[in-house]
């Protein structure tokens, strides 16, 4: 039986520039850890890829760290199980050895490269590089002008938030998530990207891969400024404060926001909602398996029965958890 592939974003293309968290691709108590040298085109993404590919064939689930600026193209390959991993240390997400030859070692990949041919391309090589780093300048302003525009959105919104029922919003939630649990795992946070603002658009299907394991999902609807982002906060302080174990994905498109929090231990996931998301049908179902969905807007929804989704398509839900029986979707005021 062939493993499973987990798919992420080490890096990403944000409001703030690329932005980095390559040292979270492996823990520090990861065995070893290949880092791979050489120029574009020398087959560092193929070379990581067949290897992975390998692991998952042998039955070993696998992670795949995605390339930013090339959705076909992997910046890293990690092996939890054998705590082994294989990144990409060229620019813009150079990566050099700690401890050289205990942990670490250097795989140069530009030793194979034809210097003879590269040579007559030069120009073309030097023109269109020129060109690239322009035009990622130009995708950094636009970026930054975006943010700029959601800043206003989301002043005007703020001033209209009713605090005292976004306030019972956010105590009934980790109320909901964390319940009684605790854990001693203060130290084990890892932050990574599970979407990513690319060329060919804006991914976010990879969050499917993640939830493998997951049986709650509560998703946070909200325009920017109602709220979504402090809540999700509170959830990764209240997990540290509870010493467990999370996994924080950040916002691709401003990275100092989180967009999804996921907690192993207690098979939960906490995330943001985006219009058009549809993650949900390649979701493991299972019996257990339900979502809750809080609409940080509108007025007091009245209610309803819950009818567990039938099937990963046409997915059906109305917000109440089919062991406890307690009202999930609420809308806040």
């Amino acid at each position: 039986m062939k493993g499973r592939i987990k798919k992420f974003f080490p890096g990403g293309n944000t409001c703030l520039g690329f932005y980095s968290f390559f040292d979270y691709i492996l823990d520090e108590g990861a065995r070893r850890l290949f880092i791979i040298k050489g120029e574009p085109g020398v087959g560092k993404s193929t070379f990581m890829r067949s290897i992975g590919e390998a692991m998952r064939d042998l039955g070993l689930d696998v992670e795949f760290h995605y390339c930013s600026s090339d959705v076909d193209s992997l910046d890293g390959v990690v092996i939890p199980s054998l705590k082994i991993g294989l990144v990409d240390g060229t620019f813009p997400h150079v990566v050099d050895p700690r401890y050289p030859g205990l942990r670490e070692e250097i795989v140069d990949l530009g030793a194979f490269r034809d210097d003879q041919r590269s040579e007559k391309h030069r120009k073309e090589i030097v023109r269109d590089n020129e060109i690239l780093k322009k035009f990622y300048q130009l995708a950094y302003n636009n970026l930054k002008e975006a943010w700029i525009i959601r800043e206003e959105w989301k002043l005007h919104i703020k001033e209209a938030r009713h605090w005292p029922s976004f306030y019972r919003a956010k105590r009934r939630l980790l109320g909901d998530v964390f319940q009684d649990s605790e854990g001693d795992s203060h130290l084990k946070e890892r932050h990574l990207f599970a979407g990513g603002i690319t060329p060919a658009g804006w991914v976010r299907d990879n969050i499917s891969t993640l939830l493998w394991e997951v049986e709650r999902i509560f998703l946070l609807r909200g325009e920017p400024g109602s709220g979504v982002p402090e809540i999700l906060a509170a959830v990764v302080l209240e997990a540290k404060e509870r010493g467990l174990p999370r996994e924080v994905y950040h916002s691709p498109f401003d990275p100092r926001e989180v967009d999804l929090v996921i907690l192993p231990t207690l098979k939960t996931a906490v995330m943001r909602a985006y219009e058009g998301d549809d993650f949900i049908g390649g979701w493991a179902w299972r019996s257990e398996s339900w979502i809750s969905t809080i609409f940080l807007r509108g007025k007091p929804y009245p209610g309803g029965r819950c009818r567990k989704p039938r099937s990963a398509s046409g997915t059906r839900w109305d917000g109440r958890s089919p062991t406890c029986g307690r009202p999930r979707v609420h809308t806040i005021v």
